[in-house]
């Protein structure tokens, strides 16, 4: 199968090619509820793997404290594995909604909590949009944005720190240059530190099933089956 987009971002049917819930189709079509799922993931690994704006990584992430373990495998085998994992991990959280809350939403920085709701209801738009298609087709577009925009009409005032004031500035940069006529700019390239320590890396398996261990003891899923 040929693969267009992002990875890390990419809807786990698209990865796998294989409806989140069977029985619907026998093959998966590329369409609007995709889309939106994409830019979710893009949110929720802002919200896990960042402190605030800047693109400020957490602290969190590069140290070796087994406290942070459980952060460390849920950015991994949602965001850095290999497709076939990444795509089952994220039928997992479809398919188990439950583990929204406990892989996703718990994970959050303190700095992006007040998105917790928006990123819940976006959630359960996209599980309406997999689980009856023809659903997307009509005006899913419009709910999410009707979220969002509820969402900035609600947030409350807050004062813009240092950091905060060089993206804004950043950002303008980046609009006059695409005003100039030069949309790239200075391209920065750097590789990505390891969300998890070598000595921690290992597969995990059977996958979680809602037969679950104790919380403390539970392992993010594989690709296996």
């Amino acid at each position: 199968m040929h693969l267009k987009g992002t990875p890390p971002y990419t809807s786990g049917e698209i990865l796998s090619d294989q409806s989140y819930f069977y029985g619907h189709r026998d093959r998966v079509f590329h369409d609007a509820v995709h889309d939106l799922e994409s830019f979710f993931w893009v949110l929720v690994r802002i919200c896990i793997t960042q402190q605030g704006p800047g693109d400020v990584r957490r602290e969190d992430l590069e140290l070796e404290n087994e406290e942070y373990d459980s952060l460390r495998r849920v950015v991994h085998f949602l965001f850095d594995s290999d497709t076939n994992t990444m795509a089952a991990n994220k039928r997992e959280i479809f398919t188990h909604a439950s583990h929204l809350e406990e892989y996703v939403l718990n994970n959050f920085h303190d700095y992006f909590q007040p998105l917790r709701d928006v990123v819940k209801e976006w959630f359960h738009l996209l599980l309406l949009g997999h689980q009856f298609h023809g659903f997307e087709y009509y005006d899913i577009h419009d709910m999410v944005l009707e979220v969002l925009d509820r969402a900035l009409e609600s947030a409350p005032p807050e004062d813009i720190d240092e950091v905060g004031k060089k993206v804004l500035c950043d950002r303008k940069a980046n609009i006059e240059k695409l005003l100039d006529g030069n949309p790239f700019g200075k391209v920065q390239q750097s590789s990505p530190p390891h969300t998890i320590p070598t000595s921690h890396r290992q597969v995990y398996h059977p996958p979680l099933s809602s037969s679950m261990p104790n919380p403390k003891k539970r392992k993010l899923y594989t690709a296996e089956r």
